[in-house]
């Protein structure tokens, strides 16, 4: 499945022209000639030979189960990219024919769906980015729970609920090659490995999933901000997470294949952070509750001047308060 097609060759130059005959029955006159161009660039049939694999774990509330399955999924996962099995030539499995342990070759008339791939990098991310500046918003300090993981800033995980996994040199991630001296060579350690990572997402982070931000964050913002600061109602970048860029550039190699898997069970709540973005999730500011419920005029009429947020602490004028707002 991993195996990359050929390329068809050849150059297509399709010029519009007219036929001499044609040319005549029309007045003589200046013309622009008009020449559309598609380009086929040749190129070699290869297979993939790393891969580096993103997997972006939903780790808010109601997360435990979904990631319990993609444990359970784990030994197949791993199983299949670095032993693949053997198919027809309509490329349909053959559960009964497995490759010889020895020369890794499948009984005849069968083949390998793919060769081997020998060198993958496991990374996961959560989705936790905390409040994006909103105060008292995804916030560890004030979470009443236990280990709380409100904003995991798009970094890689390496965490169980005791003790951290060991990483390929402490950078991070799982590396399956058994030519790199230091990366995983037997297979039941990198499931192993690959599992307590999962466990270590957890269920304890931010209720306002940031799934595609974490992705873009980690794999290519430019310059991914160290924290986002308050100051008169706008919010503001400050710095960069120069730790992120660093395990991006060990994480990521420029030949490879790059999945991003995203299990989740929610919608995305990513936000552009910046200016009044935060206003999105926050629940109050300087004592004054905010984005509660609309008035009911919204209802029929965004536009009427009753139309108003309920915490607001001034009520447009003619228009009931909260408290006799059906």
């Amino acid at each position: 499945m991993f195996e990359l097609g050929r390329l068809q060759r050849g150059l297509l130059l399709v010029v519009s022209a007219c036929a001499a005959n044609a040319c005549l029955d029309r007045p003589l006159a200046l013309a622009t000639p008009t020449v559309s161009a598609r380009v086929v660039i040749n190129e070699n049939s290869t297979s993939v030979s790393q891969i580096d694999l993103l997997f972006m774990i939903d780790n808010s509330s109601s997360m435990a189960d979904k990631q319990a399955f993609l444990e359970r999924a784990v030994p197949d996962l791993v199983g299949r990219l670095i032993n693949p099995g053997c198919v027809d030539d309509a490329d349909n499995d053959v559960p009964l024919a497995a490759p010889d342990p020895t020369t890794g070759t499948c009984p005849s008339p069968y083949h390998r769906d793919f060769e081997p791939i020998r060198d993958i990098h496991v990374g996961i991310i959560s989705s936790s980015l905390g409040g994006h500046g909103a105060e008292g918003v995804c916030d560890d300090t004030a979470d009443k729970r236990t280990d709380p993981h409100d904003d995991d800033a798009g970094h890689l995980l390496a965490r169980t609920s005791l003790t951290a996994v060991t990483t390929f040199q402490n950078q991070g991630f799982l590396n399956w090659n058994p030519n790199v001296a230091g990366a995983e060579s037997d297979a039941q350690r990198l499931t192993d490995s690959f599992k307590s990572l999962i466990r270590g997402v957890g269920q304890h982070g931010c209720g306002y999933e940031s799934q595609l931000e974490a992705v873009y964050r980690f794999l290519n913002d430019p310059a991914p901000y160290q924290k986002l600061v308050l100051t008169n109602g706008l919010i503001a970048k400050q710095g960069v997470d120069q730790a992120l860029l660093q395990e991006r550039a060990d994480f990521l190699r420029p030949d490879s294949l790059v999945g991003v898997i995203s299990i989740t069970d929610e919608n995305d709540y990513s936000v552009n952070d910046g200016s009044q973005s935060w206003l999105v999730l926050a629940r109050s500011h300087n004592g004054v509750t905010m984005l509660r419920r609309p008035s009911s005029a919204c209802a029929t009429n965004p536009n009427d001047p009753c139309c108003y947020n309920c915490g607001q602490t001034t009520v447009p004028l003619g228009c009931p308060a909260p408290d006799n707002d059906p």
